[in-house]
């Protein structure tokens, strides 16, 4: 028998560190790459258009920034801002989910960094580890082809913009991608653990929980009992984790629901 050839059974030879690092290296050279093109595409497009009209947002979430990174710190990001700073004193904040602030005080008060830049260097941490998570997720379901075109097209959709300003939309975007993918791998407290964090960051991404769902039921090949495993008592924990910040409304405002009112009331519904 050739020793070119594996007999069956027999375990593959350990991958040293420099072939893991060159595999790691190739796996993550198109998102990776993809997100510096966009980023530096946008910052660009942003100096070009700061040049053109220098007007910020009106008052009173009027910012002065380095010259380019101001358009992506405007509209709600001023409402992050307040809240990073200040916390919850208003009860209009109470529509915005604490992550993306609190992430962005932590980062600010470790590197002395503005906070506008510190929330949208968080917003764009994540906008990164998005990308990746997505692109393996892509490829686990439809293979690399499909992968590279999926992220393309999802980075050239113009309200992308929004996984590079300082919104909670690409927080959102990398813990329910990275729960779907955890789900996937059947690591499900884990993967709903990912998805607590995600509705820390906005509420939309409990939607997500339906998949994770779907994804034990199918993983288990269905039927009565796959529906009283053990592993389904995971699905509590994204409720659990985003209920923490209800009890603290409750705690400072006396209403857990405030957020919702304020949002039916002064925006376009609470789904929305």
């Amino acid at each position: 028998m050739s020793t070119d050839v594996p007999v069956s059974g027999e375990a593959p030879l350990p991958m040293s560190l420099g072939a893991r690092l060159r595999v790691l290296g190739a796996e993550l050279a198109f998102p990776v790459g993809l997100f510096f093109f966009s980023r530096l595409a946008l910052l660009l497009l942003a100096r070009v258009s700061l040049a053109f009209d220098n007007r910020l947002h009106r008052a009173p979430f009027q910012q002065v920034g380095p010259a380019g990174l101001d358009a992506f710190c405007r509209w709600d990001c001023g409402w992050y801002m307040e809240i990073a700073q200040k916390g919850y004193e208003r009860p209009q904040a109470t529509n915005f989910f604490p992550l993306l602030p609190m992430l962005g005080r932590w980062v600010r008060d470790a590197t002395g960094l503005s906070i506008q830049v510190s929330l949208v260097l968080v917003a764009n941490v994540a906008g990164l580890l998005g990308l990746i998570v997505l692109y393996r997720l892509f490829r686990a379901l439809e293979g690399e082809e499909t992968a590279r075109v999926s992220l393309l097209l999802f980075t050239a959709y113009p309200f992308a913009f929004f996984q590079s300003a300082g919104y909670p939309e690409s927080w959102m975007v990398f813990l329910t991608a990275l729960a779907l993918l955890l789900s996937l791998r059947g690591r499900h407290w884990w993967a709903a653990l990912a998805l607590g964090f995600g509705g820390l960051a906005r509420h939309l991404s409990l939607a997500a929980g339906l998949s994770l769902l779907f994804q034990q039921v199918r993983a288990r090949g269905g039927g009565l009992r796959a529906w009283f495993h053990r592993d389904m008592l995971a699905l509590a924990i994204p409720l659990v984790m985003t209920s923490l910040y209800f009890v603290f409304l409750w705690r400072k405002f006396g209403d857990p629901q405030i957020w919702w009112k304020v949002r039916g009331g002064e925006w376009a519904g609470a789904w929305a």
